[in-house]
């Protein structure tokens, strides 16, 4: 169970979003994901079924409706990176939630504070005003490691500071999908290849990795477990939301290291091969990985020297 989804609606809607796409067909590996034959179905899908509107309404911060849409967008953008889906979801989320015009639901939306991931072929970009601006798509773009239309330059100016919460959490929960899925997909193989006439999943030195790889994904549903019981606390500051949002990252990273390269030792060549999805995931996790090197949105790890500071923005709200 995903112990970083908080509500029963968040729950129900990360199980639809998972029965949704079980059935759709990966675009092939190592191409352009927007100019498969299927994408434009599958955003078409997400689109209809409002899980690129869940922040529409833009909720003030800290309320109860705030941490209910926050957590269900969460779980939408979990939900698909587990199933090694590549749609830009996330990035619309946050655009709907920055912009304070209105901006249409169908249409593929970026905002300027985020690293340039789908800008290419947005039709509309936020800027840190939440002014809302059309574009002209691209024709000719470059790609990051899982496919998706990317722009080199650095993003244009400074996030505000509570879009750059809600961007950070939900490139964590992205990265958290990813890796129960590859996680999941990796167990799955151990189980069922043979070698030395057993299961690898009963050779001892192999158990002992699944093991570090379920550790890898308890520590990163922790982080957003607390990450986002903070933001539910009306009297919790700033300083140790963002210092959780911050920590969720760094583990984040490190978990997506970890998960991806064990991930194909493990499957050895049967990983990259077109009719494994582990690869799928994976990318996706090495794509992010490149997307937090050049993120200045992270919110800022605030610096304490005392012992009553440290104290106070590591104290855990989860009992």
């Amino acid at each position: 169970m995903n112990e970083s989804i908080l509500t029963d609606d968040a729950r129900n809607l990360y199980d639809t979003v998972g029965a949704a796409v079980a059935d759709w067909e990966y675009p092939r590996t190592g191409g352009d994901v927007s100019a498969a034959p299927t994408f434009t179905g599958h955003w078409g899908v997400a689109v209809e079924l409002g899980w690129t509107s869940i922040l529409d309404s833009r909720p003030a911060a800290g309320t109860d409706e705030f941490v209910g849409l926050l957590d269900a967008a969460g779980a939408a953008v979990n939900g698909l990176a587990r199933a090694g889906v590549t749609l830009p979801v996330r990035q619309a989320l946050v655009a709907h939630y920055a912009a304070t015009e209105a901006l249409d639901d169908e249409a593929i939306a970026t905002y300027e504070g985020m690293p340039g991931v789908w800008d290419p072929i947005a039709a509309f970009s936020v800027d840190a005003a939440g002014h809302v601006t059309a574009r002209n798509p691209a024709g000719t773009h470059a790609i990051d490691l899982a496919g998706r239309p990317i722009t080199l330059a650095e993003p244009s100016a400074a996030p505000a500071a509570d879009v750059s919460r809600v961007a950070t959490y939900l490139l964590t929960q992205e990265i958290a999908g990813a890796v129960d899925g590859a996680v999941e997909h990796t167990r799955r193989y151990c189980g069922e290849r043979i070698q030395f006439g057993r299961p690898l999943d009963r050779i001892p030195a192999v158990r002992s990795t699944l093991g570090e790889l379920t550790v890898a994904q308890n520590e990163i549903h922790s982080a957003l477990g607390e990450a986002i019981t903070r933001l539910t606390e009306p009297d919790d500051t700033h300083a140790r939301i963002d210092f959780a949002l911050a920590t969720c990252l760094e583990i984040g990273a490190r978990a997506a290291d970890e998960t991806a390269t064990t991930a194909h030792q493990l499957h050895g060549a049967m990983g990259i091969t077109e009719d494994s999805t582990l690869h799928h995931r994976t990318t996706l996790l090495w794509a992010a990985l490149d997307e937090i090197a050049a993120h200045p949105s992270t919110p800022h790890m605030h610096a304490t020297t005392t012992e009553d500071g440290l104290w106070s923005l590591t104290t855990p709200s989860i009992g």
